[in-house]
């Protein structure tokens, strides 16, 4: 009796530890699901996948905004294109300048032709934009700096009257052919002396056709709606010009602000188009036309880099 219940407690206590044994590996298999499922878990998780990502490089950086329009190019305002340019900028385009305290406007500034540093105050390339203007519309400026426009007759006082400029006239036939004049003094009054201009000192190659036989220095702006010429009988802005805004005495022999007319040779209605008569005629209307200034003491080769 004895050796048969110490054989059956032998027979048990194998089969306890069997079962621990049994057990364990149960327990171990639970564990090793448990740490794997905790790994998926963490791979799964956004943080987890955001630290796996590479971080974008500096090129990815997007330099501006979707959508949003384009900045001037201008740091801090300057007085003048010039100031621009000796400043380091060399790459034509639209900026902000302030030539008079509290006053502020954008401009084209040229910062390639002949030394670059001009101040552009009109422009026509196209016929986009009608010049038969008003004297208000004359004074505040009209078009698209970027295309065809005119500065505006207060904004030319305010470039100008701060010294000693001179203005660069660039004109292209349809053919291609280019010319140029230059004049060492260029001025114009306030609105009270009616924009009187103040021109002289040609050089060039495109002839005098502002301080010639029939000058416009000394004489005040005049418009379709302002007649301020000095001649007797007609108004020239209403007669010449395509009644552009111009400076007239007895009607001059330039009409740059005339009426835009397209590759009509020498056949062009007389005095209509946009005419610099000392280098073709009062038939030929040009392609292209530029009005542009500078300071006298901008010097060439002496700027910053």
């Amino acid at each position: 009796m004895r050796q048969q219940h110490d054989s059956l407690v032998g027979e048990v206590t194998k089969l306890s530890e069997k079962t621990d044994l049994q057990l364990e590996g149960i327990h171990d298999s639970i564990r090793r699901l448990e740490k794997l499922l905790l790994s998926l878990q963490l791979s799964s998780t956004p943080q987890h996948q955001d630290q796996t990502k590479e971080a974008p490089g500096v090129q990815d950086t997007p330099t501006s905004l979707p959508n949003t329009p384009p900045r001037d190019k201008t740091p801090a305002p300057a007085e003048d294109c010039s100031q621009l340019y000796r400043r380091g900028y060399r790459t034509s385009g639209v900026f902000t300048i302030s030539p008079r305290a509290g006053a502020q406007f954008r401009i084209w500034c040229d910062m390639e032709t002949a030394g670059g540093g001009w101040s552009v105050i009109q422009r026509r390339v196209d016929g986009s934009v009608p010049f038969n203007r008003t004297w208000d519309e004359y004074k505040w400026g009209f078009g698209t700096v970027e295309g065809e426009f005119w500065l505006g007759n207060d904004k030319i006082h305010q470039l100008t009257d701060r010294g000693d400029l001179r203005l660069r006239v660039d004109i292209q036939d349809w053919e291609g052919n280019a010319a140029y004049a230059e004049y060492n003094t260029f001025r114009l009054s306030d609105e009270r002396n009616k924009y009187r201009l103040q021109i002289y000192g040609y050089s060039g190659t495109a002839g005098d056709a502002m301080t010639g036989s029939d000058p416009n220095n000394g004489a005040p702006f005049s418009t379709l709606d302002r007649d301020n010429d000095g001649h007797t009988g007609t108004s020239c802005a209403q007669r010449y010009g395509g009644q552009g805004g111009w400076w007239f005495h007895n009607c001059g022999q330039s009409y740059l602000n005339g009426r835009y007319m397209r590759a009509c040779g020498f056949a062009c209605p007389y005095a209509q188009g946009v005419v610099w008569s000392e280098w073709k005629n009062f038939h030929y209307s040009l392609q292209l036309a530029s009005m542009k200034v500078r300071p006298n003491n901008f010097q060439l080769g002496h700027n910053k880099n």
